[in-house]
């Protein structure tokens, strides 16, 4: 009370609103102040509500310290002041010391880097044959797609032959489980059992294949199998784009288009767009993985439909298989 009695003597209007209201400016400081550091925290993978508990508790502690400083429970020759003293013994004693301890015991093994978090698995046991299971384990963790997505547009018909030309894109989002460790992603594509193209024809042609927009490769003609090995780093909190476009030709309604999900799926979907020159009315046979018999599918010319939308698919499944029928 001596600071402030000795400030009051100020004549500056601000000034004396401020040191007239002190326990309020402060008030709206530390709201202030824990406001901020709450929506900093907020923004952070390592957040978590006890943690602003914790300074919640420790900024209502400080104001109802000045408070009481405020109404004079300061003086220390009576009840009310030796009561005073010990609070803010309690209160110093917890900011500094109980705070961090409060901190560091909510730490969370599943935010640590995977190293710690498998010698958890493993019963915090060290050494080198640990190291060595802990490698095993890293080689374990394969990968997944947290979307597939495929468009087909037919974009000719060839009477005489019976086969439709078509054209394909391919995408792959691929995350690692061990989000925030690197990988290494190997993967093989692969087409088998093509039809060849007819002769004076254009070529089966695989156009592109792009790992986050950057090219693998120039184009490059087929007959009835293509296969390449792709091999990038996926870095930590982040996934992987692989593109695939070509195009191949595809003998009427005999010649099924199938996927078969080479790792867990969370969502995959299919659109099958009608762009045939000159314009003719086709019928897409489609079989899903959840379904025992074929459904009709009509596409007239310049039609475009999503004609499959599955999620969660477990490695080995079927998603589809389609064929092309004339209307």
């Amino acid at each position: 009370m001596g600071i402030i009695s000795a400030l009051a003597g100020f004549s500056d209007p601000m000034f004396r609103f401020l040191i007239d209201h002190w326990l309020g400016v402060i008030a709206v400081f530390l709201l202030l102040l824990f406001s901020a550091l709450y929506y900093y925290l907020r923004s952070r993978i390592f957040f978590d509500w006890r943690i602003f508990a914790i300074l919640i508790a420790t900024s209502v502690s400080c104001l109802i310290t000045f408070a009481l400083y405020a109404y004079g429970a300061f003086n220390n020759t009576d009840f009310t002041g030796a009561i005073f003293a010990s609070w803010i013994g309690n209160v110093i004693f917890f900011t500094i010391i109980g705070v961090v301890v409060a901190i560091v015991s909510l730490a969370r093994p599943e935010d640590e880097p995977f190293y710690n978090r498998a010698r958890i698995l493993l019963g915090r046991k060290s050494g080198e044959h640990i190291k060595y299971m802990i490698s095993r384990l890293t080689d374990l963790m394969e990968h997944y797609s947290e979307k597939t997505d495929t468009t087909v547009t037919i974009i000719s018909y060839d009477a005489q032959n019976k086969l439709f030309r078509t054209h394909l894109i391919t995408s792959y989002e691929i995350r690692s489980y061990l989000y925030d460790e690197p990988s290494i992603y190997i993967y093989t594509i692969r087409y088998d059992n093509m039809t060849p193209a007819p002769s004076g024809l254009e070529d089966n042609v695989v156009r592109h294949i792009k790992i986050n927009e950057s090219l693998e490769g120039y184009p490059e003609t087929f007959k009835n199998s293509f296969a390449r090995e792709i091999k990038t780093t996926i870095a930590a909190n982040s996934s992987c784009k692989v593109s695939i476009e070509l195009e191949f030709w595809v003998t009427q309604e005999k010649e099924g288009n199938n996927h078969k999900t080479k790792r867990y799926t969370q969502r995959l979907s299919l659109n099958i767009t009608n762009a045939i020159a000159p314009p003719m009315h086709v019928v897409i046979k489609l079989v899903t993985c959840d379904q025992s018999s074929p459904i009709s599918i009509p596409l007239a010319p310049g039609e475009s439909k999503l004609v499959c939308n599955k999620e969660n698919l477990h490695p080995g499944v079927e998603a589809y298989n389609f064929w092309i029928h004339p209307s």
